[in-house]
Protein backbone atom coordinates (compact mmCIF):
# COMPACT_ATOMS: atom_id res chain seq x y z
CA UNK A 1 0.00 0.00 0.00
CA UNK A 2 2.62 2.78 0.43
CA UNK A 3 5.10 1.79 -2.72
CA UNK A 4 4.78 0.17 -6.11
CA UNK A 5 6.47 -3.23 -6.09
CA UNK A 6 7.08 -5.16 -9.41
CA UNK A 7 6.26 -8.46 -10.26
CA UNK A 8 9.59 -10.45 -9.12
CA UNK A 9 9.09 -8.93 -6.13
CA UNK A 10 5.63 -10.04 -5.25
CA UNK A 11 6.53 -13.32 -6.27
CA UNK A 12 9.09 -13.70 -3.96
CA UNK A 13 7.97 -16.35 -0.96
CA UNK A 14 9.32 -17.19 2.75
CA UNK A 15 9.27 -20.61 1.01
CA UNK A 16 8.61 -23.47 -1.65
CA UNK A 17 5.61 -24.46 0.14
CA UNK A 18 3.74 -20.86 0.04
CA UNK A 19 1.35 -20.98 -2.88
CA UNK A 20 -0.50 -17.54 -2.83
CA UNK A 21 2.27 -13.92 -3.70
CA UNK A 22 3.05 -11.05 -1.56
CA UNK A 23 1.71 -9.44 0.99
CA UNK A 24 0.28 -12.28 1.74
CA UNK A 25 2.67 -14.94 1.78
CA UNK A 26 4.46 -12.79 4.40
CA UNK A 27 1.39 -12.66 6.32
CA UNK A 28 0.55 -15.30 9.23
CA UNK A 29 -3.00 -15.38 11.62
CA UNK A 30 -0.82 -14.49 14.77
CA UNK A 31 -0.24 -11.10 12.84
CA UNK A 32 -3.41 -10.21 13.63
CA UNK A 33 -5.74 -8.58 11.22
CA UNK A 34 -6.32 -4.76 11.05
CA UNK A 35 -9.96 -3.82 9.94
CA UNK A 36 -8.98 0.06 9.87
CA UNK A 37 -6.45 -0.98 6.58
CA UNK A 38 -9.26 -3.46 5.03
CA UNK A 39 -11.83 -0.77 4.83
CA UNK A 40 -9.16 1.40 3.66
CA UNK A 41 -7.86 -0.83 0.69
CA UNK A 42 -11.48 -2.29 0.18
CA UNK A 43 -12.96 1.01 0.42
CA UNK A 44 -15.16 0.85 -2.69
CA UNK A 45 -16.43 -2.40 -1.74
CA UNK A 46 -19.30 -2.95 1.25
CA UNK A 47 -16.97 -5.14 3.62
CA UNK A 48 -18.62 -6.08 6.20
CA UNK A 49 -17.81 -7.50 10.36
CA UNK A 50 -16.97 -11.01 10.17
CA UNK A 51 -18.45 -13.05 13.13
CA UNK A 52 -16.71 -15.70 13.84
CA UNK A 53 -19.46 -16.52 16.31
CA UNK A 54 -22.64 -16.35 14.22
CA UNK A 55 -24.30 -19.30 12.53
CA UNK A 56 -23.30 -20.91 9.45
CA UNK A 57 -25.69 -20.16 6.62
CA UNK A 58 -26.54 -23.39 4.75
CA UNK A 59 -23.95 -24.50 1.74
CA UNK A 60 -24.38 -24.01 -1.29
CA UNK A 61 -24.97 -26.58 -2.67
CA UNK A 62 -26.49 -28.69 -0.21
CA UNK A 63 -23.48 -31.63 0.93
CA UNK A 64 -26.38 -34.66 -1.01
CA UNK A 65 -26.40 -32.35 -3.56
CA UNK A 66 -22.20 -32.61 -4.42
CA UNK A 67 -20.11 -34.81 -6.66
CA UNK A 68 -18.87 -36.44 -4.01
CA UNK A 69 -22.18 -37.42 -2.73
CA UNK A 70 -23.47 -38.60 -6.37
CA UNK A 71 -20.28 -40.91 -6.64
CA UNK A 72 -21.58 -42.76 -3.20
CA UNK A 73 -24.76 -43.18 -4.41
CA UNK A 74 -23.71 -44.35 -7.95
CA UNK A 75 -21.37 -47.18 -6.33
CA UNK A 76 -23.90 -48.46 -4.16
CA UNK A 77 -26.85 -48.65 -7.34
CA UNK A 78 -24.13 -50.14 -9.15
CA UNK A 79 -23.05 -52.66 -5.92
CA UNK A 80 -26.82 -53.49 -6.07
CA UNK A 81 -26.77 -53.87 -9.82
CA UNK A 82 -23.96 -56.06 -9.70
CA UNK A 83 -25.62 -58.57 -6.93
CA UNK A 84 -28.36 -59.16 -9.29
CA UNK A 85 -26.47 -59.67 -12.40
CA UNK A 86 -27.85 -56.78 -14.17
CA UNK A 87 -25.50 -54.89 -16.84
CA UNK A 88 -26.30 -50.90 -15.89
CA UNK A 89 -26.30 -48.73 -19.20
CA UNK A 90 -23.32 -47.28 -18.34
CA UNK A 91 -21.10 -50.05 -18.01
CA UNK A 92 -22.22 -50.74 -21.88
CA UNK A 93 -22.07 -54.08 -24.00
CA UNK A 94 -19.85 -53.44 -26.82
CA UNK A 95 -16.43 -54.46 -27.44
CA UNK A 96 -13.54 -51.70 -26.28
CA UNK A 97 -12.37 -49.91 -29.74
CA UNK A 98 -9.56 -47.12 -30.41
CA UNK A 99 -10.74 -43.81 -28.72
CA UNK A 100 -13.06 -45.11 -25.80
CA UNK A 101 -12.61 -43.48 -22.56
CA UNK A 102 -13.28 -45.18 -19.17
CA UNK A 103 -13.26 -44.37 -15.69
CA UNK A 104 -11.44 -47.42 -13.72
CA UNK A 105 -12.26 -47.82 -10.19
CA UNK A 106 -8.40 -48.35 -8.32
CA UNK A 107 -10.19 -48.15 -4.70
CA UNK A 108 -13.19 -47.28 -3.01
CA UNK A 109 -12.85 -43.43 -3.51
CA UNK A 110 -10.26 -43.67 -5.96
CA UNK A 111 -10.65 -43.66 -10.38
CA UNK A 112 -8.59 -43.11 -13.09
CA UNK A 113 -9.28 -42.28 -16.46
CA UNK A 114 -8.32 -45.03 -18.93
CA UNK A 115 -7.92 -43.63 -22.82
CA UNK A 116 -8.27 -46.57 -25.32
CA UNK A 117 -5.26 -45.55 -27.96
CA UNK A 118 -5.41 -49.38 -29.77
CA UNK A 119 -7.12 -52.66 -29.69
CA UNK A 120 -4.42 -55.68 -30.38
CA UNK A 121 -6.93 -58.57 -32.09
CA UNK A 122 -4.68 -61.15 -31.45
CA UNK A 123 -5.09 -61.01 -28.05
Amino acid sequence: MRRWSDYVERDQRPNDRIEVQGPLAWWRSSDGLREDVVHEVFADFDVESLDLDAPRPAPDPLPGATIVAGVGKRVRELAKQARTGAVPRSVGTEPATAGDVYAMRVAADRWVTVYVWSVDSKA
